[in-house]
């Protein structure tokens, strides 16, 4: 008896070719249309607008004439912020045929501390992160000082971020008590590192007379410890409340007893 044949056909459907061809037909014009794109001089970059409300005007002439397309956004953001340490965000967009807009944010300064030694001192801005920025001396007036700290804060210079305890609790200080509206009446003019479980802050009350005059009182010391900082501030505050009528008189409120302790001047 001859041998059966075992080997299978293969059949191809016509509907499966014409799938593959399709696929391949669309990747082609995927890679081709992607590569006109990238290549085509319409969508060379031609205007570059910064916005930026602090000044900063970093020169991206360098960009001009490279195709919009082969852009790395990510590259560029990074460059920006490492050649200037005051910028905060950087966001790039792109509009079409070849214009990049590009929005920065600068970091904002809450406070000047106060370095060095009282015959040499060093004066830098700080944000919110514990960033020291370059300062003038013409910008302090109205800002919140910060002092007692240079010891821990060595060797300062701007763009350096500090990460010291006390250093950051101080400026907590000034965000939360910017958190509280029964506060607002009372403006922070410095805050003293005392040692490692005490600081004082200084605040200035303002009065209304009449309904819109503004007068200042006197400036009111405030002792507190180095934790429980929001309990302490809403302590505060109600101590404040309670005693608005007579609050030119107050000369400290120490809050680092179960009670707090209110000194009146004499």
């Amino acid at each position: 008896m001859g041998k059966k044949n075992n080997k299978r056909q293969l059949h191809f459907s016509p509907w499966l070719f014409i799938v593959i061809i399709f696929i391949l037909f669309l990747i082609s014009g995927v890679f081709l249309f992607n590569s006109f794109l990238r290549n085509s001089s319409l969508f060379m970059v031609r205007e570059i607008n910064v916005l930026n409300q602090g000044g900063l005007k970093p020169n991206l002439e360098y960009l001009k004439g490279r195709n919009i397309f082969s852009l790395n956004l990510k590259e560029i953001t990074e460059d920006i912020k490492g050649n200037f340490f005051s910028v905060e965000d950087v966001r790039i967009s792109r509009f079409l045929p070849g214009r990049l807009i590009i929005q920065i944010r600068e970091r904002q300064p809450i406070a000047v501390v106060v370095l060095g030694s009282k015959i040499n001192p060093k004066h830098f801005f700080v944000d919110k992160g514990g960033m020291l920025l370059d300062i003038k001396d013409s910008d302090m007036k109205g800002k919140i000082f910060i002092s007692g700290l240079s010891d821990r804060l060595t060797n300062p210079r701007a763009g350096k971020v500090y990460y010291d305890q006390l250093f950051l609790y101080s400026l907590d200080l000034i965000k939360s008590m910017g958190n509280f509206s029964d506060l607002k009446p009372y403006n922070i003019k410095r805050i003293n590192i005392n040692d490692s479980l005490n600081l004082s802050f200084f605040i200035e009350p303002v009065i209304l007379t009449n309904g819109a005059d503004l007068v200042r009182s006197n400036v009111i010391e405030a002792i507190m410890p180095m934790k429980d900082l929001s309990a302490k501030i809403k302590i505060l505050t109600k101590l404040l409340n309670a005693l608005s009528d007579n609050i030119s008189n107050i000369e400290y409120v120490d809050l680092r007893f179960d009670k707090p302790v209110v000194k009146q001047r004499i």
